[in-house]
């Protein structure tokens, strides 16, 4: 997993330094390391990146379980997906 608390803080964007462009808003990227049965059928297709419709890039989500926000990405398929149950 690639997720870690750090803490709370404030920054200035002068204050940020890019270290690599991956996650960047109109990013192509390709879904990989998806285990789970309902979500490794993604594996291997291109997205991009997109930004959220009412949160923007990236986006903080709170899960249901009351745990802390994760930062999260939204992506979108290049091409539609057939239906895998059928496929």
């Amino acid at each position: 997993s690639r997720s870690f608390r750090v803490g709370e803080c404030q920054v200035a964007l002068d204050d940020i330094k890019p270290v690599h462009k991956e996650w960047r808003a109109g990013a192509r990227l390709v879904i990989g390391g998806l285990q789970s049965s309902k979500m490794r059928h993604l594996n291997g297709h291109i997205v991009h990146v997109c930004e959220h419709r009412r949160h923007g890039h990236p986006c903080f989500v709170q899960p249901s379980n009351g745990r802390k926000d994760k930062l999260t990405l939204c992506v979108r398929l290049d091409e539609p997906i057939p239906d895998h149950a059928t496929a």
